[in-house]
């Protein structure tokens, strides 16, 4: 089994970038304006697939790194490697916003941006941080279920 992992899977990598689009095009209809939709018009039937196609896409994109991550060893490194990047990116759309709309943040603000895992100021790399720090219980788990079940 081990052999097969430390080959490239392309089909999964795929998959992931696939995902990604997804949830990139569920992000584009669920935070732009598109005005005014009759109920049953071709536009609400697209816009509400492509939101439910970004929940898939989280689902999918978080099945396919954990079966990446399933023989990885647990590392602290990760968990600081992610905090690092939201809060590079914390600070970045706080100065744009700062600099195109004239925001400026509170101090609760300010908190959520140096501690975002810690404030749970997005919802994702939050619960993402999560998962690593139960990784090793969550590997144990499911390497002692035998493949029957």
């Amino acid at each position: 089994m081990s052999k097969v992992k430390s080959s490239r899977q392309s089909n999964l990598e795929l998959l992931r970038i696939v995902a990604m689009c997804m949830i990139i095009c569920c992000h584009f209809v669920t935070y732009n304006n598109f005005g005014p939709t009759n109920m049953f018009s071709d536009k609400v039937l697209a816009l509400s697939m492509l939101r439910l196609g970004g929940k898939l896409g989280v689902v999918l994109f978080v099945m396919i790194t954990g079966y990446f991550m399933l023989n990885k060893t647990f590392k602290w490194a990760r968990i600081i490697d992610l905090s690092r990047q939201t809060i590079y990116f914390s600070v970045i759309v706080a100065v744009l916003a700062y600099a195109f709309a004239g925001t400026k943040p509170d101090l609760l603000g300010v908190f959520r941006m140096i501690f975002p895992l810690l404030m749970e100021n997005y919802w994702f790399p939050t619960d993402f941080a999560v998962v690593l720090i139960l990784s090793p219980a969550l590997n144990k788990l499911v390497h002692s279920i035998d493949k029957k079940r």
